[in-house]
């Protein structure tokens, strides 16, 4: 049995609000893996649940946000299972006290390959982000009208404490701007690197049920989010803009 909320989490995660459809879950021994990449490619992923109660196969999504209806109007736990053709996975069915629903599979050979991120040596700045700071994060991205932009800096505030500078705003001077800062013991500086808030503000709210959460920046414009909890794990890599 998995749990809907369980489900709901998983796709919530890579989806990124209907920005990535169509992904492969592999499961094995009861750990599934969503890889996935966003169709503008400035962002990179990979979703984990380590208690996973199906059987070992590679299934083909192709219709994240009509499973994701499917999954909605359930409740509780649910049974989840594979209907298979000569072997190949066709069907995902899942089934709760009041409904059995049936998602028909796409073929993961046909799915694209999601890229690989070449890790940097280091990051000069390692963020452990609070509840506060996504509240934050999105109050402030939400204040600008259509905003996209986020300038991250690194600086000494006022009271000589180091912190990571997020400017949101466009990059022109003549325009409204938010900063908000957090305290970061950075190692290296960060010299205005552009980033889409929006981005970063939906993987933010997508894994706000997460336990633990880190953001790390590299000088070369890579930011990679990090959300951990019980069951489930989530990696993001962002590439800067432009």
């Amino acid at each position: 049995m998995i749990n809907k909320s369980t489900l709901v989490d998983i796709v919530d995660r890579y989806s990124l609000d209907k920005q990535v459809e169509t992904v492969k879950w592999a499961v094995n021994n009861k750990n599934l893996v969503v890889d996935f990449m966003t169709p503008t490619r400035d962002c990179i992923g990979k979703v984990e649940c380590n208690d996973f109660d199906l059987e070992d196969s590679e299934l083909g999504i192709h219709n994240t946000s009509q499973l994701n209806k499917l999954i909605k109007i359930t409740s509780g736990d649910l049974l989840v299972e594979v209907e298979k053709r000569n072997n190949i996975p066709a069907k995902l069915l899942i089934s709760d006290q009041f409904f059995n629903l049936a998602y028909t599979l796409g073929d993961p050979v046909l799915f694209d390959k999601v890229g690989e991120v070449k890790e940097p040596e280091n990051y000069q700045a390692v963020i452990e982000i609070g509840d506060e700071d996504i509240n934050n994060f999105s109050k402030a991205n939400d204040a600008l009208q259509d905003n996209d932009n986020v300038i991250v800096n690194t600086k000494v505030d006022i009271t000589d404490q180091k912190v990571i500078s997020f400017s949101f705003g466009d990059i022109t001077a003549h325009t409204n701007k938010v900063e908000y800062n957090i305290p970061c013991d950075y190692t290296g500086e960060l010299q205005s690197i552009p980033f889409n808030s929006k981005l970063i503000q939906t993987i933010l709210r997508a894994n706000k049920s997460g336990e633990k959460a880190l953001m790390s920046i590299n000088e070369g414009g890579l930011m990679k989010l990090e959300f951990s909890d019980r069951e489930l794990k989530s990696l993001y890599y962002i590439l800067r803009k432009g």
